[in-house]
């Protein structure tokens, strides 16, 4: 029984530090993107602005080859992608 205490008192533990950085990278993620709006021309945000979860940014930099916003994107070590990472398996 003393497990089940245990495991008890880390799901609820786990579940306050979740809840503790879902918070800082959502902060984290609106920054980056505030900046992203307001310095580059031409760029949208795809999907809702707050119904999303906190570690995706979305956006669409419109007259910019995907190709090369990827390569530049990769050489400075940013993980992108230019499509969803679902559609890749089904939609292939």
């Amino acid at each position: 029984m003393a497990g089940i205490g245990a495991l008890g008192k880390a799901c609820e533990l786990a579940e306050e530090k979740m809840l503790i950085e879902s918070q800082r990278l959502r902060q984290l993620r609106n920054r980056l993107e505030e900046q992203i709006l307001k310095t580059i021309p031409d760029v949208k945000r795809n999907g809702h602005p707050e119904l999303r979860i906190p570690i995706t940014v979305n956006l669409s930099f419109l007259g910019v080859a995907s190709d090369a916003l990827l390569t530049g994107l990769d050489r400075e070590g940013i993980a992108v992608s230019s499509g969803s990472a679902c559609c890749r398996v089904l939609c292939a």
